[in-house]
């Protein structure tokens, strides 16, 4: 009997197990169905020995049958016998004969009986020592292909984890490939950019060139204007030294002014204090200087600054209005207030 990938199964002797490294699916399914088609080839002979032996369990017991039908018959006829000694002779030979053939015949299924008793239990220890080791080697054939399953769930269960790791995989491509797609995109908008990056640069270069022409039209301008700005300078300065004359001629108008001015409140009984003696306003006390003069009150005589002096008012003895202090022009509206009322 061919068996297991086409090697010889000898009686008594172990089927060789597959190796237990890991196989494809493919030769998982093939070693599967190799035993499975050994199983059922294994069991069609041990069906046919069971049959065999059912038979002849059968037989024997059909002959068991006839024999004690036979034993009956016999029995029967010893009873006849006795009780029918008293019929003709010739009935006694013939129902002696027929004992006799009966007995052949009892003798004949005996030893019938028990050489098909030897054969049966000959064949029953052989059926019995195939049932045994066709049952040892289904047994390690289902070992096998218990093995084989699991073997087959096991690559099965690693094909499953490929597959997801082929998914995982292909998402991941698919995911690049739309980074790679989005990238594209971005790269042309930035190419885009870039040529609107350069067109601004060239706009720049050319306002950059305007810039530089108007620059230089600024530079002349300004050398231009430095130089009206020199002259004007050279002429400011005369116009200082004019000015500064023209001040120093007007302190000492002014200093006549005011001797003129002490003269006639002398002249009119009034004490006029001399600017030469003062320093700082009777008023604010702030500081004279070149750009903060010295100004009489005409009614006390005492010297203010221009802003302690700045009311007007009118006196007995001038014509016009005269510069007066805060403090006097108060007590001149004062007077005049009461002398209205």
């Amino acid at each position: 009997m061919e068996g297991y990938r086409g090697k010889k199964i000898v009686q008594g002797s172990k089927i060789p197990k597959p190796k237990t490294s890991r196989l494809s699916k493919a030769r998982s399914i093939s070693n599967i169905s190799t035993i499975q088609d050994y199983q059922n080839a294994s069991s069609q002979p041990l069906t046919s020995m069971k049959q065999n032996l059912d038979r002849t369990n059968s037989q024997l017991e059909n002959h068991a049958s006839e024999i004690f039908s036979l034993e009956e018959m016999i029995c029967e006829m010893q009873e006849k016998i006795e009780t029918g000694k008293t019929n003709s002779s010739e009935e006694f030979e013939e129902m002696k004969a027929e004992k006799d053939i009966l007995y052949v015949q009892v003798i004949e299924l005996k030893a019938e009986k028990k050489i098909l008793s030897e054969k049966a239990e000959k064949e029953s220890l052989i059926s019995q020592h195939k049932i045994e080791n066709l049952e040892r080697k289904i047994k390690e054939m289902e070992t096998a292909l218990n093995q084989l399953t699991t073997e087959y769930k096991e690559e099965q269960l690693a094909n499953t984890a490929r597959l997801h790791e082929k998914n995982l995989l292909t998402l991941k491509v698919e995911a690049l490939v739309s980074e790679l797609e989005t990238s594209s995109q971005e790269k042309i908008k930035l190419d885009l950019d870039v040529e609107s990056m350069k067109k601004d640069v060239f706009s720049a270069k050319r306002e950059v060139e305007n810039i530089e022409s108007e620059k230089n039209k600024c530079n002349e301008k300004q050398r231009e204007i430095d130089e009206l700005y020199t002259k004007e300078r050279t002429e400011m300065e005369a116009l200082k030294a004019k000015l500064v004359d023209a001040e120093t001629g007007l302190q000492e108008l002014g200093k006549e002014n005011q001797a003129l001015q002490v003269e006639l409140v002398q002249f009119s009984g009034k004490k006029w204090v001399n600017d030469v003696e003062v320093e700082k306003c009777e008023a604010c006390a702030g500081k004279f200087g070149l750009t903060v003069r010295k100004h009489h009150c005409r009614k006390c005589g005492q010297i203010f600054c221009k802003d302690c002096s700045s009311k007007q008012a009118a006196l007995p003895e001038f014509k016009k209005p005269q510069r007066v202090c805060h403090k006097c022009f108060s007590e001149l509206e004062k007077l005049a207030a009461t002398i209205l009322s």
